[in-house]
């Protein structure tokens, strides 16, 4: 539920492969020759059960993500607590997915959780551009 709703938002950045404007939203921006733009995916599971079921399919998660062009980094979390993370990112319910965009200081600039609306696409791309000519 929260990769398609990640997916929602993802899919629709508005950016060329050297961080320009670009209209076309079929696009794979997130090249590892792009060093001005990096989409990173973090897994995080509490339960130890499903950790060890996430720990097993990892190469396979990796794999289909790279497939799809949709990542740079892949990192997880498996097994503990993470409620001081949960408290600084405002994640208040760990079944949506969350889309944070941080600027070079790694500060949060914007964030957006659930499934896309149009205006936070709008939203995200105008600030993703703004960040990038900085």
């Amino acid at each position: 539920m929260g990769q398609e709703q990640v997916k929602s938002f993802t899919s629709k950045l508005d950016i060329g492969k050297n961080g320009s404007s670009n209209n076309n939203n079929n696009n794979n921006n997130n090249n590892n020759n792009n060093k001005k733009f990096q989409l990173v995916r973090i897994n995080i599971e509490e339960n130890w059960m499903k950790a060890a079921i996430v720990k097993a399919c990892f190469g396979y998660i990796r794999k289909q993500l790279e497939r799809e062009n949709m990542i740079d980094s892949y990192y997880y979390h498996l097994g503990g607590s993470v409620e001081p993370l949960r408290i600084d990112l405002n994640i208040i319910s760990k079944f949506l997915g969350y889309v944070y965009l941080v600027d070079k200081n790694s500060k949060v600039r914007w964030y957006a959780n659930g499934d896309a609306t149009e205006k936070e696409v709008e939203t995200m791309n105008r600030l993703v551009k703004e960040l990038l000519s900085q």
